[in-house]
């Protein structure tokens, strides 16, 4: 068969990652461009969501006669699978708490750049799987399921060995919007304060 392109836009991804990479952008031209801790603070968090809005914006699925592999982004992420290596392939759909990104599932890992609909790919040779996000699931499956030579494997609806637990994603989203409150108030009050000023609080020799 010809080789076959699945691709899928991050659109949960992009609307979270890019506001953030053009807001710390945009305090760091701010603060004058100085040689001082809080630019160099904000030029790191701006090349961090740089980087990771150029991995997380679109994931491909590549099919062909021999393997199965997919990327994210522009490549820097992806992985290769032998069809040979392949038990079966089947679509699925992740709870709210399996999220995005690249994480560790209770019986494999995750990759995912938006939505909740995935492909599960089991091995032969070992009892974790593969799950990657995309929006054909259906298509993927039976595709990859015709190539290993099996019939169709059903779907599931729910994640079913996901354990309920507090998802890292929600807690570092949560990190993060506390950070974009406390550092634009913290940058105005360090611009506020006077040299002078800032003495007369820190420094005892300025009560004699």
């Amino acid at each position: 068969m010809e080789t076959r392109k699945f691709t899928q836009f991050g659109t949960f991804s992009v609307a979270i990652l890019l506001p953030l990479s053009l807001l710390f952008s945009g305090l760091m031209i701010r603060s004058g461009l100085t040689n001082s801790p809080d630019f160099y603070i904000l030029i790191f968090l701006a090349l961090t969501f740089l980087v990771c809005l150029l991995i997380f914006y679109k994931l491909t699925i590549i099919i062909d006669d021999k393997s199965v592999s997919f990327k994210l982004g522009i490549g820097l992420v992806g992985k290769t699978y032998k069809i040979t290596d392949l038990r079966s392939c089947r679509p699925v759909t992740n709870t709210a708490l399996a999220g995005v990104g690249i994480r560790m599932l209770p019986n494999g890992w995750l990759y995912n750049v938006t939505g909740l609909d995935a492909i599960e790919l089991q091995f032969r040779n070992k009892n974790s799987v593969i799950r990657i996000g995309t929006n054909r699931p259906e298509e993927i499956s039976e595709i990859i399921q015709t190539l290993i030579g099996g019939r169709a494997v059903t779907g599931e609806s729910i994640e079913e060995h996901s354990k309920k637990r507090i998802n890292p994603v929600w807690v570092i989203t949560l990190l993060l919007v506390s950070g974009l409150v406390i550092i634009p108030n913290y940058v105005e009050t360090r611009v506020s304060i006077g040299s002078n000023e800032f003495l007369s609080l820190s420094s005892p020799l300025s009560y004699y």
